[in-house]
């Protein structure tokens, strides 16, 4: 066949193609628009030439505004006048994925209560990760019954987020009615629902019940063997996680950096350096991808394991970017709790004089911990104080205690009486145990 009837093949292009090719400002949205400065100068000339009136305009310049800022894709989405079903499904989802997802259900009512547009398919999944996301199954089961009035029950995208929603909140029963429906069909969506459910059920405590199906699965990927391996760990299971590891390798599946960070935390829990050396080289043998919280599981692993100089130096060998809150908490709580506590309110002042974070109330703890271990009773009053009038962090249990236990250390019996008589919360158990020695002594 020659050029020209292989030319003659090919389908026109669409009215839609057509129409954004012959505006100079649409085109420009397609191919140059790489920042949100960028969009919001085209939009300032689509709204100058009129075109942000038009459909086919302001559905590609909503689109490009929700992958980058989804408060001005909600500006954006004001200013259309007769929003179409592409419209509402674009704006919802944003929100959805946002850090503000209770917005998609307020849209969602908005939608059905003001538009002549009906929700369709496509719409129901992002409302259904939102519930999910804010943790209100109770409230998505009307959505869901309003899915089965449309009998829109079985199709796999919407079934799966309805999965997923129950499971992540912990109505596994209803999760599993629903995964039981479907349990045989053994396509690519079933696959998304098994590791829904394993998900699921290693989240709420059901590791046992997770395994069963793990080994159930007709096949696996790495997120199944991610979400076992990092259910195994969450419920203290740090050994059989190493063991699904051994697993995995033979199987040839190639683990990603969160199944990494899972194994780092067994090690951690298991005190295993050798393990935990193990899985440090294979990252950077694989030429894994370090992110804030990779490194964070390294520095953390080696100082649980013992070994806080190999700690220390992956932390100052990390760049800034990659050193988040986290990180710093979990160099100043090794180095507390491995006999360094001077070095640990060394990292505590660096931290604080940092421009990119601020101590939390994890920093906190390792602060007074340091005090306590030291007998420095002075600086556990000022860091007491610092936290409380500075930061104006609310002192939890962990932080009476501390505070506590270094007064009660150096004999200042008195004093630790009278900060137990002020405290707000009732003390637990081994607060209780402690309370109760100095207000006997």
């Amino acid at each position: 066949m020659g050029p020209a009837s292989f030319c003659s093949i090919l389908a026109p292009p669409s009215p839609i193609s057509r129409f954004i090719s012959n505006q100079p400002y649409l085109s420009l949205l397609e191919t140059k628009c790489t920042t949100m400065r960028n969009l919001q100068i085209i939009h300032a000339q689509l709204i100058k030439t009129g075109l942000a009136r038009n459909t086919i305009a302001a559905s590609r310049l909503l689109a490009l505004a929700a992958a980058g800022d989804v408060n001005y894709a909600y500006l954006v989405f004001t200013q259309i006048q007769k929003p179409n079903l592409f419209i509402w499904n674009t704006i919802i989802r944003a929100f959805s994925n946002s850090s503000t997802p209770i917005t998609a259900i307020s849209l969602f009512l908005q939608m059905l209560l003001t538009s002549p547009v009906q929700p369709q398919r496509l719409t129901y999944p992002s409302l259904f990760k939102a519930y999910s996301q804010l943790g209100l199954a109770r409230d998505g089961t009307q959505l869901h019954a309003r899915v089965i009035k449309q009998g829109l029950q079985f199709d796999p995208f919407i079934r799966n987020t309805v999965i997923n929603m129950y499971a992540n909140c912990g109505f596994l029963s209803e999760a599993i009615k629903l995964f039981d429906e479907d349990e045989g069909e053994g396509d690519d969506f079933d696959m998304v629902s098994w590791n829904t459910m394993i998900m699921g059920m290693a989240r709420n405590g059901e590791i046992e019940n997770a395994q069963r199906l793990f080994d159930k699965m007709p096949s696996r990927n790495a997120l199944s063997w991610n979400s076992m391996i990092s259910g195994c760990v969450r419920n203290g299971k740090c050994m059989e996680a190493l063991q699904l590891f051994g697993q995995m390798q033979m199987e040839n599946v190639r683990p990603c950096e969160f199944t990494m960070v899972s194994l780092l935390n067994a090690s951690a829990c298991l005190g295993a350096l050798k393990q935990g050396e193990w899985i440090h080289d294979y990252i950077r043998k694989d030429n894994m991808e370090l992110n804030m919280i990779v490194v964070t599981a390294i520095v953390d692993m080696y100082c649980k394991c013992g070994s806080v100089d190999k700690g220390l130096a992956v932390f100052e060998a990390a760049p800034p970017s990659m050193k988040g809150l986290s990180c710093w908490n979990a160099i100043i709580l090794g180095l507390a709790r491995n006999g360094r506590e001077r070095e640990a309110l060394t990292f505590f002042s660096r931290l604080e004089e940092s421009t990119e974070h601020k101590p939390d109330g994890v920093s906190f703890i390792g602060a007074l911990a340091a005090c306590c271990h030291a007998g420095l009773v002075d600086e556990a009053r000022e860091y007491f104080s610092l936290m409380t009038q500075k930061y104006k962090i609310q002192p939890s249990m962990k932080h009476y205690g501390c505070l506590i236990d270094v007064l009660g250390r150096v004999g200042m019996l008195e004093e630790a009486k009278e900060v137990i008589r002020r405290m707000p919360m009732k003390a637990d158990e081994v607060m209780g145990i402690l309370a109760l020695r100095l207000l006997e002594a």
